[in-house]
């Protein structure tokens, strides 16, 4: 079994939830989790790129993601990602998608001028605790490198290093040790220079997982060079370094489809890097990244 633990969907011809389903059948992808989004819970994004935001509104349609979620409830988990303190009622509107169905929440607090530790996510963080859901946690600490989406003075406060953003995130970790936590994008470290990957700058990433129990990472946006052959030896490289760091028990196959999976690098080839690229790793290891490590993630939810 194949289970991709970061897709997207979008309302466009090429990009529908009907695509997703027939690429998930030809790429071998058994399961996914559906993260839910508006162009909305993600305008800076497109403020930074100079994108109008109503030329994207339709396109990033929530309830389009919805519709192909019920007919696919066997193939697909819902995680709802549509949760912004500054937004009047935002924790009815969380308790409503988890009532609806939603199995589990992504966060991505860099996205509305927050980090994780605002105090406007610990309703959040307590409400998972409560009726025993995961949480995606996307730090998002390469775009606070790259092109800051907020300058707001919480974000200022991770610019200094990886360490310190590990140190906001294990005070959560800590205190909700009861709630089972995916960190993003293998963490979201920037590791793209100008002679290739900086792959010492998974380290604090790698400590940090370490130090929790309930913590773990997806793959989704890992780094594969396209102008390589399959098995591309960047990225298992990348992958041996992580994987050997955390152990498979803590790494979940992700991708972040459709930004991923759909180009030069195919769906089927990025799930392969595990299943035959990654020769150091046992049967049971790539079985855990495949998929048992998302269905544990899941819990009762299954």
């Amino acid at each position: 079994m194949v289970v991709d633990t970061h897709v997207h969907i979008l309302r466009r011809g090429d990009l529908s939830g009907e695509t997703l389903i027939a690429e998930m059948d030809a790429a071998g992808i058994d399961r996914a989790f559906l993260i839910t989004y508006t162009a909305q819970d993600i305008k800076p994004q497109f403020d930074a790129q100079g994108t109008p935001i109503e030329q994207v509104a339709d396109v990033y349609s929530r309830e389009h993601a919805l519709e192909t979620w019920r007919a696919h409830r066997d193939r697909l988990y819902w995680f709802t990602d549509s949760v912004d303190p500054n937004r009047p009622g935002y924790l009815d509107d969380l308790k409503a998608d988890l009532d609806s169905g939603a199995v589990g929440v992504k966060l991505m607090p860099v996205f509305v001028g927050m980090l994780p530790d605002n105090s406007g996510f610990r309703p959040v963080y307590e409400l998972c605790r409560e009726r025993g859901l995961p949480i995606i946690l996307d730090p998002s600490y390469w775009y606070l490198g790259r092109y800051p989406l907020h300058r707001t003075p919480e974000h200022q406060r991770t610019i200094r290093g990886y360490e310190q953003y590990s140190a906001l995130m294990s005070a959560i970790f800590d205190e909700f040790s009861d709630v089972r936590f995916c960190v993003a994008h293998y963490g979201t470290p920037d590791l793209r220079t100008p002679g290739g990957l900086a792959l010492e700058r998974l380290d604090p990433v790698i400590e940090m997982v370490n130090r929790h129990r309930n913590v773990s990472v997806d793959l989704a946006a890992m780094p594969v060079d396209s102008r390589e052959e399959f098995p591309q030896p960047t990225a298992v490289a990348f992958l041996k370094r992580l994987i050997r760091g955390v152990s498979a028990e803590k790494v979940m196959f992700g991708t972040d489809y459709p930004y991923a999976g759909r180009g030069k690098v195919s769906w089927r080839q990025l799930w392969g890097l595990i299943a035959d690229g990654c020769t150091f790793l046992s049967e049971e290891q790539r079985d855990l990244i495949l998929s048992r490590n998302a269905l544990r993630f899941l819990g009762d939810h299954t």
